[in-house]
């Protein structure tokens, strides 16, 4: 087990290895958020934010909202704070397996809701919801997860990203200032064209079976360019 005040005071979010995004085994892709990537720690609904240098990020709104949408005791999750978030809506998990969308579906998956793996209710979810990029009004940012580290005492570092992904979407309750990252399987290339026209300019590609290493390198992680349509 890992002291929860160690973890806040020393943590660092992982970063991006060198490896080319086709390297990445069995990738979970995501759109690269932009804005300022944070750990945020609970600990009995009381809320630390952190930069990636570890210095502690100012945001009592946001805090607040974390608070709120935690169903744990205490957690550390990776997150962006960002304009770019959407109204509502969490992101999905598609699996090989699983039939694309029409593209009139593929643009509306910014807002999909479920995220557990069900075709049906994936294609309902798309069909349902409609893309909205208006950042909440609290100061034009919300705070987006996209990873849980830790949860009511437990390290997570070790367990597989899919399963940390799942984990997260079953915690955090979303709100209006806290939402989970979109993450797709491949093929990815359905949704570019709704990822660049709503400002996205990159994509992160993640080993799914991959570990977390708080500030080291992770050859796992990629980084690559979304084409211009």
């Amino acid at each position: 087990m890992i002291d929860k005040r160690t973890a806040s005071e020393a943590w660092r979010p992982q970063t991006f290895g060198d490896r080319n995004a086709k390297q990445i085994p069995d990738p979970v892709i995501e759109p690269l958020w932009i804005g300022t990537r944070v750990l945020a720690h609970v600990d009995d609904r009381a809320v630390e934010l952190r930069d990636d240098a570890g210095r502690p990020v100012d945001r009592p709104p946001i805090a607040d909202a974390l608070a709120a949408a935690v169903d744990a005791a205490s957690a550390v999750l990776d997150a962006y704070l960002t304009a770019q978030a959407a109204r509502s809506g969490v992101g999905v998990h598609l699996g090989p397996t699983v039939e694309l969308p029409t593209p009139g579906q593929a643009a509306r998956q910014m807002l999909v809701g479920g995220g557990r793996g069900r075709r049906a209710e994936a294609i309902e979810a798309l069909e349902d919801r409609v893309a909205d990029l208006e950042a909440a009004p609290s100061e034009g940012l919300v705070l987006v997860a996209v990873d849980l580290l830790f949860l009511d005492g437990d390290s997570l570092l070790d367990v597989p990203l899919l399963e940390r992904k799942r984990l997260l979407d079953s915690v955090l309750i979303e709100n209006e200032l806290v939402r989970v990252g979109i993450h797709v399987r491949v093929p990815v290339n359905p949704w570019l064209p709704t990822w660049r026209n709503l400002g996205f300019r990159s994509l992160a590609y993640k080993d799914a079976n991959g570990r977390y290493r708080p500030g080291q390198r992770n050859d796992g992680w990629a980084k690559a360019t979304i084409p211009r349509g």
